[in-house]
């Protein structure tokens, strides 16, 4: 079970807190599945999309590639990592994308017509985005979530780094989300400019909206709800508020529990902590969020980190068995510095109780690419 506190919508899944390595990786194939390598089997991601079927991995090596693609396709799009693969570029989710996965990518938004992801359809079901770095350098556009109005939708966002720039005068949003139950879970939100003309983090009408283990930094507003969703905060940190910044628009049932900031204290909430001084080992304030460079770990300050370590929901617990920390590294999927190790592992092995003399030993596996969690 995913680091989420007891009250909280639970997500099953089979986490690893350490991948298995062998030496030799069996993967299962079949004809409804398959892994199409780009550069080494095809030039460009367009090339293996077009030969891809649903329910296919794109798997991306190191480098620097270009992408504009609409895709009608179940598929994961899985990278070495996100210091290690960079997208240009955007991707356009309509009908038949059902269950699509984007993972270990770093991709940086060149072209203000479109969203990273604009889910267009009332077809497509489920999203799912982990371990990405996203980019916005020309501002005001949503990352994830625009027009996902599918019946019983659901958007996942995990161990990412969302990195946006303000866009004057429009202050639109850095993430906005229509209709659909959205999980945000370890996640750096981060404002790449000290421009305070913006809008809210996370705008929009979700069915319902859970953060947990977050860390906003440079905001001016945090939400911009339209509409009154449950919606639940917990482990989370705001840091580096722009001057008379806000909570913004969102339900008053709302819970914002065992969470830190250094600016206000929300109007509804408990076991909140106001911090007197800036809780991560390097953070400059002037310089905003350094991909890279910026430490959101914990300090050992008094008044600072030392106030958010072991002081998450009791419920939730580190993977060293602790009480969970809040921020981004707290929990049981911590955000890792460099998204997903280039690795396979394997998942599942099915071995034989026992076997006859003279017939072979059937083992069965079950894996993929990417870290194991």
């Amino acid at each position: 079970m995913i680091g989420v506190p007891h009250a909280l919508p639970l997500l099953t899944a089979k986490l690893f807190s350490r991948p298995f390595r062998c030496s030799v990786l069996l993967l299962i194939s079949s004809t409804s599945a398959t892994i199409r390598e780009v550069p080494s089997q095809y030039n460009d991601i367009a090339a293996a999309y077009s030969a891809a079927n649903s329910g296919d991995t794109i798997l991306i090596g190191a480098g620097q590639f270009s992408v504009s693609l609409t895709t009608t396709k179940r598929l994961a799009f899985i990278g070495a990592g996100f210091d290690l693969t960079l997208l240009n570029g955007y991707f356009i989710l309509n009908a038949g994308s059902n269950g699509a996965v984007f993972e270990s990518l770093s991709i940086n938004l060149v072209n203000n017509s479109f969203f990273l992801v604009n889910i267009n359809s009332a077809s497509v079901d489920s999203v799912h985005v982990k371990r990405c770095k996203m980019v916005d350098t020309i501002g005001g556009i949503p990352f994830v979530g625009r027009n996902f109005q599918a019946a019983n939708g659901f958007l996942s966002v995990s161990d990412c780094v969302l990195m946006g720039a303000p866009w004057a005068p429009s202050g639109w949003e850095m993430f906005s989300t229509i209709g659909e139950d959205v999980l945000f879970g370890n996640c750096v939100f981060a404002y790449t400019t000290s421009d305070a003309n913006r809008g809210p983090v996370i705008s929009g009408n979700p069915s319902s909206l859970i953060m947990r283990q977050c860390t906003v930094l440079g905001a001016y507003r945090i939400f911009g709800l339209t509409n009154s969703p449950p919606m639940q905060v917990v482990n989370c940190i705001f840091h580096d508020w722009v001057a008379g910044g806000s909570w913004g628009n969102y339900p008053a049932g709302a819970t914002i529990d065992y969470c830190a900031s250094t600016g206000s204290v929300p109007p509804i909430g408990s076991n909140f902590i106001q911090l007197a001084n800036d809780p991560f080992v390097n953070y400059n304030e002037t310089a905003n969020y350094q991909f890279g460079v910026s430490d959101l770990r914990l300090n050992t300050d008094p008044q600072g980190g030392a106030l958010c370590t072991d002081a998450g929901d009791p419920n939730v617990l580190d993977l060293d068995g602790t009480r969970s920390d809040l921020g981004i590294y707290g929990g049981q999927t911590p955000y890792l510095d460099t998204g997903a190790p280039n690795y396979p592992f394997v998942q599942s092995l099915t071995v034989p109780s026992s076997v006859t003399v003279g017939n072979q030993l059937q083992i069965q596996s079950q894996g993929r690419i990417g870290r194991g969690y």
